[in-house]
């Protein structure tokens, strides 16, 4: 066969029009193609051809495998694939222009070391600490509806805070005066910031406290006739009781079975209504 038809073949079957497209389809240099067709297409280069053509079959470009894993993930950078990925950025660094092939060994070996740099980041990033033992310090909210935790206007460190806590979903603690955990809570749809605010100010139906039943203005003074005094058990809000709180950012697949874990593991201690269930994926 003559050099023309073989070429015009080969570029019929690749679905390629120029020498460079070429020489990417079969993992070679363009001069390399150049060179085939000046010398002609002999049986050994035909068979370097089929051998490519096998290449080409078992195996993803490099180059071509990275713009679809961005494609993928929906992201235009290393440092953005890798974080997604797992695959580390002197990897990806490797496959920008390269015309060389993944074959199916290389491509497990890249998945299979993905996926341990995903689980070991998933285990050292999982929990974050976004505060830990705020004295609460409540104001009135923007709606006058409730409580805030504290007053974040005017104050650039409360201010920091609370746009952390927005940002944020997970886990969060109240503390008594005395430093003891009395109250676990979690979120994995709202931010921490309105949760907390949100329980902060709930009723306890389970949690009473003994108090006076008098009231500011009436005479304090003790007088068995005229000015008893009873001691009542009444219902209370959270914040009756909760003097400090700390809140952590977790992973989304942690939240609910780390509060299940506390809330089981110090139920004499919180006043949780219940222990809640682990949940697992089948």
């Amino acid at each position: 066969m003559k050099k023309n038809k073989i070429h015009e073949k080969l570029n019929e079957i690749f679905k390629v029009k120029t020498d460079t497209e070429m020489a990417r389809m079969l993992g070679v240099s363009q001069p390399t193609i150049s060179n085939w067709k000046s010398k002609g297409f002999d049986e050994k280069i035909i068979t370097k051809i089929i051998d490519g053509v096998i290449k080409v079959k078992s195996g993803v470009n490099k180059a071509d495998f990275k713009n679809m894993l961005q494609g993928v993930f929906n992201v235009s950078d290393d440092s953005e694939l890798s974080k997604s990925s797992g695959i580390v950025k002197k990897v990806l660094k490797k496959w920008n222009g390269n015309d060389g092939n993944l074959d199916a060994a290389e491509i497990a070996s890249v998945f299979y070391d993905a996926k341990e740099n995903l689980v070991k980041d998933s285990i050292i990033n999982s929990i974050q600490p976004v505060a830990e033992f705020i004295k609460i310090n409540p104001g009135s909210s923007v709606k006058k509806k409730g409580w805030n935790v504290f007053v974040p206007e005017g104050r650039n460190e409360y201010e920091d805070l609370r746009d952390k806590l927005l940002k944020s979903k997970g886990i969060y603690f109240f503390y008594n005066s005395e430093g003891k955990i009395i109250y676990v809570g979690k979120t994995s749809e709202n931010n921490l910031w309105s949760e907390i605010n949100q329980r902060y100010n709930g009723e306890r139906e389970s949690h009473k406290m003994y108090s006076s039943d008098q009231e500011i203005g009436i005479n304090l003074l003790f007088d068995s006739i005229d000015n008893p005094i009873k001691i009542v058990n009444k219902k209370i809000k959270l914040r009756e009781v909760a003097a400090y709180f700390s809140a952590y950012e977790l992973n989304q697949h942690l939240i609910h079975n780390l509060e299940a874990m506390l809330t089981r593991a110090l139920p004499n201690n919180l006043i949780n209504i219940k222990a809640e269930k682990f949940k697992y994926t089948k």
